[in-house]
């Protein structure tokens, strides 16, 4: 989305790829969701719910970096 924006930012002399922030966000949008998904009995209707859970996190992560990288 922000081409312009640098594909690195430095963070205590140390350049930190946009990724690694990426994974960052999606670790707290997955933690926010899942408290959201726990309150609604939903795992009984899956085989794997740890499978689940799993995919959740990788669809967020994959949305945000198609979003930023597009």
């Amino acid at each position: 989305m922000l081409h312009d924006w640098p594909r690195e930012w430095p963070l205590f002399d140390a350049s930190v790829p946009t990724l690694l922030l990426l994974l960052f966000a999606s670790v707290v949008l997955y933690a926010l969701l899942a408290e959201l998904l726990r309150a609604v009995p939903l795992e009984r209707w899956f085989w794997h719910p740890a499978l689940v859970r799993f995919s959740l996190f990788v669809c967020i992560f994959a949305a945000l970096g198609g979003w930023w990288y597009q």
